[in-house]
């Protein structure tokens, strides 16, 4: 499980737009109820991926350089082909209920190929009383956690099968 403290966490940048971006979200849904609104981010969702798989493959000891895209001479490599995240808060007169989807398809590399490419799907849901402990930030860890534990063992098998 990822730790609890945002300020230890392993991907603490992340957590710390989600904040910036879970207040924006609170002043929306002060001013109305049924106004649905979208939270701008300079951040994309496939960046904010990008980064945690980073931390994760050079704490797994690997060497990890970012390239505008992948080539035959590339030996061993991993491409985020493609990364969508949905996060969801409803909040009900006692309870708050917060949901994020992540759906993330990747493309191992191995000796100047791409390899199969492998889709991951993760969904956590959490429910709290009212005025608790915020749920995005919570639900984000968990499923970034999910799929990053299911992914990196993955990609590491592929690009290091002789």
């Amino acid at each position: 499980m990822p730790e609890e403290d945002s300020g230890s966490s392993l991907w603490p940048g992340i957590f710390s737009r989600l904040r910036e971006m879970n207040g924006c979200w609170e002043r929306l849904r002060a001013r109305t109820v049924k106004k649905v609104g979208e939270i701008v981010s300079g951040i994309a969702p496939a960046d904010e991926i990008r980064d945690a798989y980073m931390q994760e493959l050079e704490a797994a000891g690997y060497a990890v350089r970012l390239v505008p895209a992948l080539t035959q001479n590339v030996m061993k490599g991993a491409r985020i082909v493609s990364a969508a995240l949905r996060l969801d808060e409803k909040k009900h007169f006692f309870t708050t209920e917060a949901a994020c989807t992540l759906k993330l398809t990747l493309e191992p590399w191995r000796n100047g190929s791409a390899m199969n490419r492998l889709r991951f799907v993760a969904v956590h849901t959490e429910s709290a009383l009212a005025g608790g402990e915020p749920l995005l930030e919570s639900v984000l860890k968990r499923t970034l956690h999910d799929v990053l534990t299911r992914s990196v063992p993955e990609i590491v098998k592929i690009v290091e099968q002789k």
